[in-house]
């Protein structure tokens, strides 16, 4: 078995973001000031961390947030992949939230993944075109061990519920800032080991993620070698409430509930998040009338993720002091 470690972040805050307007893929905004300093702080958050490949969309705003990555990696190769885009919001772009939007969010939490708006892209579409994109990267570079990769805030959403539960309705249980930092470790396994259905599940149960919000996040725990077993056990929760400015309040979708709601519901358990081999069934299913994933995605049988840390802000308020 060898172990990779990936990272999934959030691009820094744009100007749309601010304003709660819909950027998707067809809106390429640069980084707001804000933005800047919360890429400032995130690329400090990785100074110590291995990172051997970077990862970002098509889109500017992840290409100037992993640049402050970068630069404390300058050896790091940059990977640019469109299919990494944001879902496309088609004509919802550029504009606020209105009732037609929040009914596609409503019909997405009762199950038809298959719902877009009318000239943008349905969940199952952006899986499909985002998931095996990340697994031909991990298999592209059999001989790298870190990756950084920034992209956006309903894609990641989509990809964790795909790669860890193998079932889109988990989707709204993935909260998500601007640069947050989604950890995950993955194992690369041999033929004989990919036959061992015992050997995945005890991979993904050694640990529990650690979960963090707009007031807590939590510590990432660098693996050094990447040598099991990881010592997560060691991360410590801690307050991010000084970081004002720079951790927005009710301004990303809430976990169980819609976007644009401006409140913020208590987190799910660190349970339900468990990769698909211990908890298939998702929390917030209410209706099967469309597939909870996409059938034609071929998830491989030699990589088996595991969730360390969801949506770690912790940067934000360490480094607050030193920017």
């Amino acid at each position: 078995m060898l172990l990779k470690r990936v990272h999934l972040i959030r691009h820094g805050e744009t100007s749309a973001n601010a304003l709660g307007v819909m950027q998707g893929s067809g809106i390429d905004l640069p980084l707001s000031e804000t933005g800047r300093r919360q890429a400032a702080l995130l690329g400090l958050a990785f100074k110590d961390t291995p990172v051997d490949v970077i990862v970002v969309s098509a889109l500017q705003r992840t290409m100037e947030t992993a640049s402050q990555i970068k630069q404390f990696h300058p050896h790091a190769e940059i990977v640019q992949l469109p299919q990494l885009n944001e879902i496309g919001w088609g004509e919802y772009e550029g504009k606020l939230p209105t009732p037609a939007l929040k009914d596609l969010w409503r019909q997405w939490e009762a199950g038809r993944f298959d719902a877009s708006a009318p000239g943008g892209e349905s969940p199952l579409e952006v899986e499909l075109r985002s998931v095996p994109a990340l697994y031909n990267v991990i298999a592209s570079h059999p001989s790298k061990t870190n990756f950084a990769v920034v992209i956006h805030g309903r894609l990641i959403r989509i990809m964790l519920a795909s790669i860890l539960n193998r079932n889109l309705s988990f989707m709204n249980t993935y909260q998500h800032f601007n640069t947050c930092i989604n950890t995950l470790d993955v194992a690369v396994l041999d033929e004989n080991e990919s036959k061992d259905a015992r050997l995945k599940k005890e991979f993904v149960e050694a640990i529990t993620p650690r979960i963090g919000n707009s007031n807590v996040a939590t510590v990432v725990v660098p693996a050094q070698d990447l040598a099991p077993p990881l010592n997560v056990a060691a991360a410590e929760m801690i307050s991010v409430s000084g970081a004002t400015g720079l951790v927005p309040s009710g301004t990303t979708t809430p976990v169980g509930g819609l976007a644009g709601t401006g409140s913020i519901a208590p987190p799910v358990s660190s349970s339900e998040h468990r990769n698909w081999h211990s908890n298939p069934v998702a929390p917030l299913i209410k209706d099967n009338a469309a597939p909870l994933s996409n059938a034609n995605i071929q998830h491989p049988d030699n990589l088996v993720f595991r969730a360390v840390v969801l949506n770690d802000t912790t940067h934000l308020a360490t480094f607050k002091a030193g920017l």
